[in-house]
């Protein structure tokens, strides 16, 4: 095929040298400076490329000076190698992208990667279906075309690719102990167009999604008897998104799908509790997921249905190679963060790609795999016997938060984390930070939309979890803390508890938990982090029952008995707690729901805070300084966070000291324990809580 004209800048231009590096050396290849954009559009006449580019720039939006970069970048996520021939950090040998940038205020940039045959071809695996390329094959990381209406066998055969090279790592559940089928599963059966009881060991597809506003056909117990006939889910309004995933789930030769509001009885509170704490073992179970990432149940999923999405795949061709434009751009951070979708931020999907071992994700334009060894994608040849992992599923699939299918095979990501009840409270923590910063339109469901994670940690460390906060490391995740103070915003729902009689109990969410705050936009829960000698259990905890029956809340080095006698010499500063009332055994199948208060016996302490008023003649925010009964300074940081006063009001500049009463609930050593010697004459950190924030008894 004759090569497209080229002006006398982009045809100087060595794009193997970019695409390919330089002896794999990435800073050795320098940027270019294509021109100004106003260069660009003179040169067009002339030049195939600078016509693409300025198609593809809005220039209206940037300043005709503007400059227009070329740069090499990386579309995959490989780690950097040591060169001891070069005594350099080497680069992956993987042909990289080149990206077009206009350094402007209004940053634009336009991403094409290289295509090893002069016109990508389609399909493109050459024989069967669960063959991979290899290493030398010539149409690795190639381009590859796709039309506006997706093809489902790229589906089937990507899925039979996962199941027959990636083994266990894809295969098992993401369950601790890998879960048995959920009891009293519904699924979809897009064969007869029905909903119906699973079989036994049912192999079914998960949608996960976003309702939204759409309006929604809803499984209820008067239509159980008609969507359960054969041919009942044709006739039906079923939101665009449900319909589309039934249709892929057919097309790549599955039975059975599960979609919640056809799969949960929605009129029965009892149903929808038991289903909602199996949510995590039904997406682990489930074989693939289906992610609609781009709207909500109304939107449908993009490619499925001709005219849902908008394909354009320009192609420059060079004399040794071919340029592609990159349609989904998965080069650059800022185009993700534009197009973030509402199921990346919502809740309730957390859980569903917390626990989904292969997922289907369909963006505005392109289709993604992702599962626990490779991604793929329609636009690139990457069905390698080397995995690759891109850099636009990292946003988008958050696969920093993650849970292990046992503690044996967590890498913690702090020295201190040295025990496996480290490890669990560490996962525990990643956990509730990444959830903690999603949305719910209903702060009743906080902990509803968590619970999947809940039973799995419960399941993975042996432990219990009493409103959000696991049994074993009670004191020490009691001293969560919000990161932002701008958008602290109380929890007034109530949680929904259904009684064994099958009665219904509101409980308001106890000022204790974290979840007593919703979650949603920059707030970020954070669980205070182990030193390395952690001052286990200064106090003993007991919940109450709604029965009024108090239970001991066992940790994991309790310091005192019930009766009050010290196991282990308690600190200095600590007096013995006095004898809490006797408690009374649970018996075998009683039922045992926190009401939500705390019982204990513990030290106080009486804290001074003195504001500085602003000086003008010093930069930065005024500061907070704790100061002892004698005056002396403890501590003193920047005031990155308001105070409040002991009545509850705000405490500003214009006040000089406040008091606050605080219960001292546990501490820890920290490392170099002389820096913090100001703090504790033993150079130990303590955990403390204002007394106001709990709900306490007894």
């Amino acid at each position: 095929m004759a090569s497209v004209k080229l002006c006398e800048i982009c045809s100087g231009i060595d794009f193997q040298r970019h695409i390919f590096g330089d002896n794999g050396l990435q800073y050795n290849v320098k940027d270019v400076d294509i021109g100004s954009i106003g260069d660009i559009i003179t040169r067009k006449r002339l030049c195939s490329l600078c016509q693409l580019l300025e198609q593809s720039f809005d220039t209206t939006r940037i300043s005709k000076d503007a400059h227009c970069i070329l740069q090499a970048v990386h579309f995959c996520l490989c780690p950097m190698q040591w060169s001891a021939k070069h005594d350099e950090f080497l680069e992956c040998h993987h042909p990289r992208h080149v990206d077009f940038i206009v350094e402007s205020e209004k940053f634009q940039s336009v991403t094409f990667q290289v295509c090893l045959n002069p016109v990508p071809r389609g399909f493109g695996l050459d024989g069967d279906s669960d063959r991979l390329l290899g290493e030398t094959h010539a149409s690795r990381f190639s381009g590859r075309l796709f039309e506006e209406t997706a093809d489902p066998v790229l589906f089937k055969k990507w899925l039979d690719l996962c199941e027959s090279h990636h083994g266990d790592k894809c295969h098992l559940p993401i369950w601790p102990r890998s879960p048995p089928q959920p009891e009293n599963l519904l699924v979809i059966d897009v064969k007869h167009s029905c909903v119906t009881t699973a079989p036994p060991a049912c192999r079914f597809v998960a949608l996960s999604y976003v309702w939204g506003s759409a309006k929604q056909k809803k499984l209820t117990h008067a239509d159980w008897p008609i969507l359960s006939q054969k041919g009942a889910l044709e006739g039906e309004n079923i939101p665009a998104t449900i319909k589309d995933a039934i249709q892929v789930t057919e097309a790549i030769g599955e039975q059975y799908c599960w979609i919640d509001t056809l799969c949960i009885f929605q009129d029965d509170p009892a149903s929808q509790q038991d289903q909602i704490s199996q949510m995590g073992a039904i997406y682990s179970r489930a074989l693939l997921t289906i992610v609609a990432a781009a709207g909500d149940a109304g939107s449908g999923l993009q490619g499925v249905r001709p005219g849902t999405r908008d394909v354009r795949q320009d192609i420059i061709h060079l004399p040794t190679i071919s340029l592609l434009k990159i349609v989904d751009d998965s080069t650059s951070p800022l185009s993700i963060y534009d197009r973030i979708s509402p199921w990346q931020t919502r809740a309730w999907t957390f859980q569903e790609r917390l626990f989904s071992r292969r997922l289907l994700i369909f963006r505005e334009k392109q289709i993604y795999w992702h599962c626990k060894t490779a991604s793929w994608l329609e636009e690139k040849f990457l069905e390698s016997e080397e995995p690759v992992k891109m850099n636009v599923l990292e946003l988008l699939v958050h696969d920093d938060v993650t849970i292990p299918r046992s503690l044996a095979e967590w890498k913690p990501c702090y020295r201190s984390v040295k025990t496996e009840s480290d490890k669990f409270y560490e996962i525990y923590s990643r956990l509730l930070r990444g959830y903690s910063v999603r949305q719910l339109s209903f702060g009743s469901d906080i902990l509803n939309a968590f619970a999947g994670a809940t039973r799995a940690l419960a399941l993975l460390g042996g432990d219990e979890f009493i409103w959000g906060l696991p049994k074993s490391h009670f004191a020490n995740s009691l001293t969560w803390t919000i990161s932002s103070v701008s958008n602290r915003r109380r929890n007034t729902c109530s949680q929904t508890v259904l009684m064994q009689d099958g009665t219904a109990r509101e409980l308001p969410f106890p000022t204790w938990s974290w979840s007593s705050w919703c979650c949603g936009g920059a707030r970020n829960i954070r669980t205070s982090e182990k030193g390395t000698a952690l001052e286990s259990c200064i106090i003993t905890f007991y919940s109450r029952l709604i029965s009024g029956k108090l239970v001991r809340i066992t940790q994991s080095s309790p310091v005192h008995t019930s009766a009050g006698v010290s196991r282990s010499p308690a600190p200095q500063w600590l007096e013995l707690p006095q004898t809490i009332e006797k408690l009374v055994d649970i018996t075998a199948g009683e039922e045992v729901l926190h009401s939500g208060f705390l019982t204990f016996w513990t030290s106080t302490a009486t804290i001074y805070f003195f504001i500085e008023r602003p000086n003008p003649h010093r930069r930065g925010p005024p500061r907070h300084t704790c100061l002892s009964t004698t005056g002396e300074v403890l501590k003193a940081i920047p005031c990155s966070s308001s105070l409040k006063t002991a009545q509850g009001d705000d405490l500003d500049v214009d006040h000089e000291i406040s008091i606050l009463d605080l219960v001292i609930i546990g501490g820890e050593a920290l490392v170099g324990a002389g820096t913090i010697s100001r703090l504790s004459g033993n150079g130990r950190m303590l955990h403390a809580l204002s007394a106001r924030h709990l709900k306490i008894r007894g």
